[in-house]
């Protein structure tokens, strides 16, 4: 009687542990499933914006996907079911801090799109690889997501300049300020200060030239700061 009893103890814990893992598997399909769908409304290439894991070097051989054993318990036949939704949703969990979904700056008055233009200095028709924020000299400039600073120097038209490389071919580039807060090879997290609003360079006056470029391709950053704002409001 005892020996039964501690075997329907064990199956009612089998049986919990069960329910707690397809819980978690629901709730980390449901983020994933979320996350996509803001990238995708934005026009975001969520594919290749997901963090690949790295893997060490001098390793190698064929792909043979994994088998459960048919001797498996239930609680680990549950868990090899929801491996690939939990390895999706772990990837794009690491991927989040990197993408510049944030502000550089607090307010974002917009002074200049993205794509075709009148130069401002000579009125023909011109291509902006960025968006122009006017912001009084001296307002912190911040960085929009987890990254390493790829190069912080003054660079022609661009004035004071820093690039971010934030990994998967993303970078952020800030353009213009009167001083910079970090040096080439630094990391920085999303909200760190990286210079500050100034007129450097080709410029009319105080502003932030702010760019995202994929694989070196510069895209409409609002994309990205739109995202941000549906993705956190709804988290």
């Amino acid at each position: 009687m005892r020996l039964g009893s501690l075997t329907t103890a064990m199956d009612r814990l089998e049986m919990a542990q069960i329910r707690t893992v397809t819980s978690i598997g629901g709730a980390a399909k449901r983020t994933a499933s979320r996350l996509k769908t803001v990238l995708a409304e934005a026009g975001l290439p969520a594919e290749k914006l997901t963090a690949r894991p790295k893997t060490a070097t001098g390793v190698g051989g064929p792909f043979i996907p994994m088998k459960l054993d048919p001797k498996a318990s239930p609680f680990e036949a549950e868990v090899a079911r929801l491996q690939d939704e939990l390895l999706a949703a772990d990837s794009l969990r690491l991927t989040l801090p990197y993408l510049p979904l944030r502000k550089p700056l607090p307010l974002l008055d917009q002074t200049s799109p993205y794509g075709a233009r009148l130069d401002p200095f000579i009125g023909r028709m011109a291509f902006h690889p960025g968006i122009d924020f006017r912001e009084a000299a001296g307002t912190p400039v911040r960085a929009t997501a987890d990254g390493k600073i790829e190069e912080a120097a003054y660079n022609g038209g661009y004035g004071n300049m820093v690039d971010i490389d934030h990994s998967n071919g993303v970078v952020t580039r800030y353009g213009h300020m009167s001083s910079l807060a970090v040096s080439e090879g630094q990391s920085v997290r999303a909200g760190d200060v990286i210079g500050y609003v100034g007129s450097t360079g080709r410029s009319t006056g105080p502003h932030l030239h702010y760019e995202v470029r994929i694989n070196d391709e510069p895209i409409d950053p609002i994309r990205f700061i739109r995202a941000g704002t549906k993705l956190f409001g709804a988290l």
